[in-house]
């Protein structure tokens, strides 16, 4: 067997070369579609990054004080009044309000910082007039703020059925 023939032989090199290169394409290609493919699901929707504060504050008129119970955005990020719902439990009974029904606040804005929401008692056992509370409260259906055994901040996810407790108020 002559040494130097064989060094010169070149047969085999071209096909071998060939199936190394179809294999690394074809896994260069099939890690491209695959980032693709995985990169196409659903993305998840969260709350706002905010930082949120409950007080029992007075309210007064006319020399009547009216307890009430105040959440304030206390800084982080705006959050949309159509995905936070407050979830209020009187004397046994709950009831539920949407940002978007509190007074001051419409479908499509936010609630930035220092914003707040005011909880007053029903309607028909308030002691302060409509034209003397702030621009931003909801009366409770019925009750008073005083029985309040618990509120809760809920956030519900506008793109499906997820909801999340954000926050709880027991006064």
């Amino acid at each position: 067997m002559d040494l130097k023939s064989l060094l010169d032989d070149d047969t085999g090199v071209s096909p071998v070369i060939g199936v190394i290169l179809m294999v690394a394409i074809t896994v260069i290609l099939a890690a491209v579609i695959a980032t693709f493919v995985m990169n196409m699901g659903p993305s998840e929707s969260t709350p706002a990054n905010a930082n949120w504060d409950w007080s029992e504050e007075k309210a007064t008129s006319g020399g009547d004080v009216d307890i009430y119970s105040q959440l304030t955005h206390e800084g982080g990020g705006a959050a949309a009044v159509d995905e936070y719902k407050l979830k209020i439990d009187v004397a046994g009974s709950s009831e539920t309000i949407q940002f978007t029904d509190v007074d001051g606040y419409s479908s499509g804005s936010e609630m930035s910082a220092s914003d707040t929401v005011k909880v007053f008692n029903a309607s028909g056992s308030t002691t302060i007039a409509d034209a003397d509370l702030p621009a931003s409260y909801v009366h409770l259906d019925s009750g008073v703020v005083t029985d309040i055994n618990e509120i809760q901040l809920i956030w519900e996810d506008p793109e499906g059925d997820q909801t999340q407790i954000i926050d709880t108020y027991e006064p």
